[in-house]
């Protein structure tokens, strides 16, 4: 069968979503020169962590790794020829990991300030999402065939002709992560507040995470 009768159309899926879940991505950095002793402190450190955050109802295993790094520093100078060379620092291990949870302010609030009483100060970011990405992928996809096929009874139409089968679909496997960053990377630094006791209060109302994708869909029109 001949395809030369046959329309080409472009169907745009959007979507927006309310996030129903928050991540806070911690980073918890050391620096010794000697490299066991790097390693230990990062451990201690990442276990201190972990507990105060099972102190105020996370589970342990909700507290995931995503890195672990242990990186050599140097620094530049000058030697007695005035040449400028490199020289052995230290070594500095760079733990990476993330909580999940719903969206809630006053459980965010804790997190923050768990991390602010600790002496080694971690640094910090908040991200919003939603937990069924699949699901949001494929309400995208499927709005974005919807769309096309709108478009193409339309032309179809007006050029006179019915529209036939789906010839060919054409899709570029577009990445969406359905996320929205809420803070930047931080460093909470102790305070009087802290010391009492007190947890930070948070009123952050995350936007709606917006997204959209596209689809090439080709049909076959028929006379009409």
């Amino acid at each position: 069968m001949s395809h030369e009768r046959m329309i080409r159309v472009t169907g745009t899926g959007r979507i927006s979503l309310k996030p129903d879940q928050t991540t806070v991505w911690m980073e918890l950095t050391d620096r010794d020169k000697n490299y066991a002793k790097v390693v230990e402190a990062s451990t201690k450190h990442t276990g201190e962590v972990k507990d105060a955050l099972v102190a105020i109802g996370f589970e342990r295993d909700q507290i995931k790794t995503t890195s672990f790094r242990v990186d050599v520093e140097t620094e530049s100078y000058q030697n007695e020829n005035h040449c400028w060379r490199e020289r052995f620092v230290g070594y500095r291990a760079v733990h990476s990991a993330k909580v999940e949870f719903g969206v809630d302010n006053e459980k965010l609030g804790s997190v923050m300030t768990v991390l602010a009483q600790m002496p080694f100060k971690p640094t910090f970011r908040v991200s919003y999402g939603v937990k069924d990405v699949e699901k949001a992928r494929k309400t995208l996809l499927t709005g974005a065939m919807k769309d096309a096929k709108e478009k193409a009874h339309v032309l179809a139409k007006a050029a006179g002709m019915k529209l036939g089968p789906v010839i060919r679909i054409l899709y570029g496997e577009a990445s969406h992560d359905f996320v929205a960053e809420a803070m930047p990377r931080m460093m909470l630094a102790d305070s009087a507040v802290m010391a009492k006791g007190a947890s930070m209060k948070v009123d952050i109302d995350p936007e709606n995470i917006t997204e959209q994708d596209t689809v090439n869909v080709f049909y076959e029109l028929i006379e009409g």
